[in-house]
């Protein structure tokens, strides 16, 4: 991954696009053919997982150089590139029953949650927490001097956490 260039939390990487149109081309060529070839699809989907790796081994590369120092930049590096490969498969118009589109809106959907969990964390972490406590059947429940903190918290935080969204 060292020599695959620089990494930008702002832009995909480079092996994104050139994955997609080769899967992409593959997925034609194969889609041409009479009867199911498994060997092939069970090679892609080698492909794709390795891609994924590339990604992840791209993603500690940007923290090794300080450009994707938090949780959040990761996501943004990974949802860049996720949504580059499947705007790829759209440009050449790869079959939406594709298992490939499918994987890849899978993949971009759950970093897209996890991302929305972490900006919501940085405004509203104290609401957040309590209710994933509370939601555990063996948590201790709080007191009302507790939840009117956690209430006058909110109040007078709730519009800052919003601009900042």
């Amino acid at each position: 991954a060292d020599t695959l260039g620089p990494i930008d939390v702002a832009r995909p990487h480079y092996v994104s696009r050139r994955y997609a149109e080769f899967t992409s081309i593959v997925e034609s060529l194969t889609s041409q053919l009479r009867s199911k070839d498994e060997m092939m699809e069970h090679n892609m989907d080698l492909l794709r997982e390795q891609y994924r790796a590339l990604l992840k081994a791209l993603a500690i590369q940007g923290e090794k150089y300080r450009v994707l120092t938090t949780p959040k930049s990761k996501l943004i590096f990974y949802i860049n590139n996720y949504d580059s490969v499947l705007t790829t498969f759209s440009q050449v118009k790869l079959p939406t029953e594709s298992g490939d589109i499918k994987k890849f809106e899978e993949l971009l959907a759950t970093s897209t949650e996890l991302y929305i969990e972490e900006e919501l964390m940085e405004c509203y972490g104290r609401v957040i927490n309590f209710v994933k406590a509370q939601e555990n059947e063996d948590a201790k429940r709080p007191s009302i001097e507790e939840i009117q903190a956690l209430v006058d918290d909110f109040g007078a935080n709730w519009k800052g956490g919003e601009e900042l969204l």
